[in-house]
């Protein structure tokens, strides 16, 4: 059995590039330098543009570009609602409709970095278009959790949220920057919190996955509680087409 094995992305294959694929690792060790020559060969053979990895603590890779890591933030869901208790409601937060997705993606020029953005060969539309399909796609699973804080002149913000199995997963915040920023963040906050709470008994933990140079996230998220956990997933991109003939 090789040590290793791609498998097509379905949903970043002609967002992100026309063929995306991701590697799959034997085990979660990084690639040899042998290993990577064969990963670009069989990544050209079988027509990728983009191969994707995560490992589970960073590595230098010849032929993969470093692209950013992601760390999971916990906190037991008793103290997250602890923390959110008495949030003012100074904004309303309800389900993103239809018409508002025009909003959505004026509030996506506040994101932080991501690994697609950190990703010189990726444009910068090509990175918005992605994510607001992601949102969708998020949305159109989990509507009621879906949430926007309208204005008379715009969106203030968004928060996305899911459940699995025993975890509250806190997806996607963004807020337009502002005074008033954290007031509303927080509200949609405290008001996903507690819509999931409410729905899904089962539930123990808060998580959310922040990149690690996200401070402005990080500091937000530990005023509620949430630390890292110690998991994390270092992200590396590899273009196989730009790789120079001479290692295949």
């Amino acid at each position: 059995m090789p040590p290793f094995r791609i498998e097509p992305q379905e949903f970043d294959s002609g967002r992100l590039a026309p063929a995306v694929g991701t590697l799959v690792l034997e085990r979660p060790i990084a690639p040899s330098p042998d290993d990577e020559a064969r990963i670009v060969a069989q990544a050209r053979t079988e027509g990728y543009d983009l191969i994707c990895l995560a490992l589970p603590g960073p590595t230098r890779l010849r032929w993969f570009d470093y692209v950013g890591t992601l760390d999971e933030y916990a906190v037991d869901l008793a103290r997250a609602l602890e923390a959110l208790r008495g949030v003012p409601r100074r904004v309303e937060a309800r389900p993103v409709g239809p018409d508002d997705w025009d909003g959505v993606k004026d509030l996506l020029s506040y994101s932080s970095a991501t690994r697609f953005s950190n990703d010189l060969r990726l444009p910068r539309e090509v990175v918005t278009e992605h994510k607001l399909d992601m949102l969708r796609t998020y949305a159109t699973r989990y509507p009621r959790y879906s949430l926007v804080a309208p204005s008379p002149g715009g969106l203030l913000g968004l928060q996305w949220s899911y459940h699995s199995m025993s975890d509250l997963v806190l997806y996607e915040i963004v807020v337009k920057r502002s005074v008033a920023a954290g007031f509303v963040g927080l509200a949609l906050l405290a008001e996903n919190v507690a819509r999931i709470s409410q729905d899904v008994a089962s539930l123990d933990r808060v998580v959310s996955w922040i990149y690690e140079h996200n401070k402005r996230s990080i500091t937000f998220f530990s005023g509620l509680g949430l630390r890292w956990t110690g998991r994390r997933q270092c992200f590396y991109h590899l273009w196989p087409r730009s790789v120079d003939e001479a290692v295949c």
